[in-house]
């Protein structure tokens, strides 16, 4: 019998059809990406993302904001112990209006009395 090495196996599964198929070589793309999210300006691109930790009781905590790709200063967010959708971010970057948050006059409060 002779002996077994990668050259026989190869075109033994080629003539039995089992080899895979190669990727195909794709013509580079005319719209390729250099890479340059920041801009030079405020409210000229905006990008949004997320996070999640989990708190020490268990619950995970879901957090999406927008951010101002000149300054990556937060302009709007959304938190929840649920599933983000489509709808949250988008109403997360609509919300956003190009204002950063320093100098919304909105105050944000925590749900528990001072006292």
């Amino acid at each position: 019998m002779p002996a077994i090495n990668a050259k026989r196996v190869y075109r033994i599964m080629r003539q039995n059809a089992l080899l895979l198929e190669r990727k195909p070589t794709v013509p580079p793309s005319k719209r390729a990406h250099t890479g340059r999210v920041a801009v030079k300006e405020s409210n000229q691109r905006w990008c949004s993302d997320g996070f999640e930790f989990c708190c020490d009781n268990g619950e995970r905590l879901r957090v999406t904001f927008a951010l101002d790709c000149c300054d990556r200063e937060a302009l709007h967010w959304a938190v929840t112990t649920g599933g983000f959708n489509s709808e949250t971010v988008q109403d997360v970057m609509l919300g956003s209006g190009g204002t950063p948050l320093r100098q919304r006059s909105s105050v944000v409060s925590s749900g528990v009395a001072d006292g």
